[in-house]
């Protein structure tokens, strides 16, 4: 289970260190690689593998035909890449991806249950201000169960 979030810098060769805690709930696992992925919300998914075999077994139940699906799976499905842990807890995240989450310094991290979302500081500190303004409503929460 991943929570809480964390900045660090992604270096020169697109190179980032995963939080520690990240590290500590993978290894935990005896997994030594995420699944990253892009997401409509224009940033990165990271996924351990069985949380991502999960996530295929499901949409292999989809109706293939749908359209929706169909998107699902060429946006989401097709974009995912393993990521493998170097000795110093690194992975590599590849030039697209990182272009598409607009990724070129500061990256934040956030635990959100059993994936990590992998965000541009300037994107993530956005979608936040977006997210206190939605949730000001407390009704709401409510509505939702929280």
């Amino acid at each position: 289970m991943f929570t809480g979030h964390y900045i660090n810098t992604i270096d020169d060769k697109g190179r980032i260190s995963i939080p520690s805690q990240f590290r500590q709930a993978i290894s935990n696992q005896e997994i030594n690689s995420l699944i990253v992925t892009k997401h409509f919300d224009g940033c990165l998914y990271g996924y351990t593998l069985d949380s991502w075999q999960d996530i295929l077994s499901k949409v292999a139940t989809l109706p293939q035909s749908k359209k929706e699906v169909k998107a699902y799976q060429r946006f989401v499905i097709s974009s995912a890449v393993e990521c493998v842990f170097d000795k110093l807890g690194r992975i590599l995240i590849p030039a697209k991806q990182r272009e598409y989450a607009q990724i070129s310094k500061e990256v934040m991290f956030a635990g959100v249950g059993t994936r990590i979302e992998i965000w541009s500081r300037e994107v993530w500190d956005k979608v936040i201000e977006d997210s206190k303004n939605i949730l000001k409503n407390s009704e709401i929460l409510a509505d939702l169960g929280l």
